[in-house]
C-alpha cells in the first residue's frame, strides 16, 4: 500500500473490512436480510459474504454477524 492509499482511507474512515461465512451456516438467511450490500446466499444455498465491509456497512454487518445463530460470521477489522 502505497503512503496516498493512506492518507486516503484515513480521510475517509479507514479501509474496508473483510466479511468471512465460516463452514457450519445453516442458511437462515438471517445475514442476507439483515446486511445485503454484503452477505447473499451461493448457489449451494448457503450464506456467503461477496462484498467487503465499508465504512458504510460496517454497522449492519457487525448486526448480521451478531444476529448469526450459529455464530460462523467473522468479520476482520
Amino acid at each position: 500500500m502505497t503512503i496516498p492509499d493512506i492518507l486516503r482511507e484515513n480521510m475517509q474512515g479507514g479501509a474496508n473490512m473483510k466479511a468471512r461465512v465460516n463452514d457450519g451456516c445453516i442458511s437462515c438467511g438471517a445475514c442476507v436480510d439483515t446486511c445485503p450490500e454484503v452477505f447473499r446466499f451461493d448457489d449451494g444455498g448457503t450464506a456467503e459474504a461477496y462484498q467487503e465491509v465499508t465504512p458504510e456497512t460496517e454497522e449492519t454487518a457487525k448486526e448480521a454477524r451478531d444476529s448469526c445463530p450459529v455464530a460462523v460470521i467473522d468479520i476482520e477489522e
